[in-house]
């Protein structure tokens, strides 16, 4: 996933997760306007693609932080539904956009880190 911070995010787990991301398309990177009736997905999967971490769910436009017209999309993933995570380390969030006013169904990967929080 194309996005204008290079910095990895670092999530606890079993914390409730607000993950702003900047989606780019093309060469050079540019963002776009998702289009209100869009429909985003997001999930964790592992570093090398071959697990899914957590169940997949739908990016809110409402999400505070938002901007959809300018490709800003925020992510909210649950303490509940993370909390059953057992890695630590590196992994990667995956953001699919279905939005038939400008870019179809394009699917995104951003890297984030996994961390196990230490206070009970």
């Amino acid at each position: 996933m194309a996005t204008k911070t290079a910095k990895i995010p670092a999530l606890v787990i079993g914390d409730d997760w607000s993950v702003p991301v900047t989606l780019s398309v093309g060469d050079p990177a540019a963002t776009f306007v998702i289009d209100s009736g869009a429909t985003i997905k997001a999930r964790l999967i592992s570093k090398n693609h071959c697990d899914t971490l957590t169940e997949v769910v739908t990016v809110l436009e409402a999400a505070t932080g938002s901007d959809w017209a300018n490709s800003k999309v925020v992510v909210e993933i649950s303490g509940a539904l993370n909390g059953v995570i057992d890695i630590q380390g590196a992994a990667m969030l995956e953001l699919q956009v279905d939005d038939s006013t400008s870019i179809g169904i394009k699917t995104f990967f951003g890297a984030v880190h996994l961390l196990r929080g230490t206070i009970d």
